[in-house]
């Protein structure tokens, strides 16, 4: 994620500059102009996203589909997975967390150890995997 100069984030855009390199808007505005035009663009690529592969899908299910049509459909659907994942990685930089992250439990512990209850090892015959198999 970047930052601008006060610190805030910026928004990764759905297109990219000139030499390729990302491109970020700094705004405070979510519904200011750029944003929303950003929102479009996001919305124009994910529709064409889902254009491309139901086509793919129609085109693959034939049988005697030439070089040329495999390579151009490969192309068009590297291109919509790539504008895909920049919108992911865009929306996910702006979702706000649900909550605090908690720290992940404990392991149980393993049938080895001193702390594994011993009833658990005698009512739970299935948990073993079969012998002889």
């Amino acid at each position: 994620m970047m930052f601008d100069a006060q610190g805030s984030p910026m928004r990764l855009l759905p297109w990219v500059g000139d030499s390729g390199t990302p491109c970020y808007l700094s705004t405070d505005d979510p519904g200011g102009r750029m944003s929303r035009l950003a929102d479009e663009v996001e919305t124009d690529l994910l529709d064409s996203a889902q254009y491309v592969l139901t086509e793919a899908r129609a085109l693959l299910a034939e049988t005697g589909v030439g070089t040329r049509e495999l390579r151009f459909t490969g192309v068009r659907l590297a291109e919509s997975l790539q504008d895909a994942l920049r919108i992911a990685e865009s929306r996910g930089y702006r979702l706000a967390p649900a909550h605090p992250l908690s720290p992940a439990p404990e392991p149980a512990p393993a049938p080895s150890s001193p702390h594994w209850p011993k009833s658990a090892s005698r009512s739970a015959p299935d948990a073993r995997p079969p012998q002889g198999r």
